[in-house]
This record gives C-alpha cells, structure tokens and sequence, in this order.
C-alpha cells in the first residue's frame, strides 16, 4: 500500500483541545485531582492555567476576563508557587479545597 493510499483511507486524528474539555467544571474538578496527586507544583500550575483558559473563554465580563488574564499572568511566570499565592489563585478562581487525611501506618 502506499503513502497516499494510506492517507486517503485512514480516518482523521482529531486533536484533543484541553482548553474546551475543561470549560465542563467536572473537568476541572478531575484536573485538580489529578494534579494534586501526581504532587508536582508544575503538574498543578499547568491544570490552574488550563482552566483559567477556560474560564476566559467563557467570560462574559470584562472584569472576569481582566482578573482571568492577570491569573494567567501570574501562573505563567511561576515555576513554584508559594502558598500565598496558591490561596489568592485558589480563591479568584473559586476553587474550595477539601482535606482528607490518609491512614498511617507504623
């Protein structure tokens, strides 16, 4: 078979756009999640720009758009957020964030 043959006849890859999944806040809760497990502050960095591109896309507001564009300024210049920042990013985003402590063992 060849190139063209196989480029006429194979179906077309769609393109996973992670922006528009996570417009869904079932999304953006799994993201979180996903994020906060893995434990890496790059790994949540990334899902909290993710969904604030999101958000931005949805806003209808300006001072939504302008408080969406100045999160997205602050999270792409961190490699590591410091806690307070995290609490400000958390609470402009209306993120609740709930503790669960795990078994200990000895």
């Amino acid at each position: 078979m060849t190139v063209d043959k196989l480029r006429t006849s194979s179906p077309r890859l769609k393109i996973f756009d992670s922006v528009r999944a996570a417009s869904d806040p079932h999304v953006q809760e799994n993201l979180l999640n996903m994020a906060w497990q893995d434990g890496s502050c790059r790994a949540f960095v990334h899902a909290l720009e993710v969904i604030a591109k999101a958000r931005s896309r949805d806003c209808a507001s300006n001072d939504d758009v302008q408080s969406t564009e100045e999160l997205l300024s602050v999270l792409s210049n961190k490699k590591d957020l410091k806690l307070t920042d995290l609490l400000r990013i958390l609470a402009v985003m209306n993120v609740q964030v709930t503790f669960k402590l795990s078994s200990l063992s000895n």
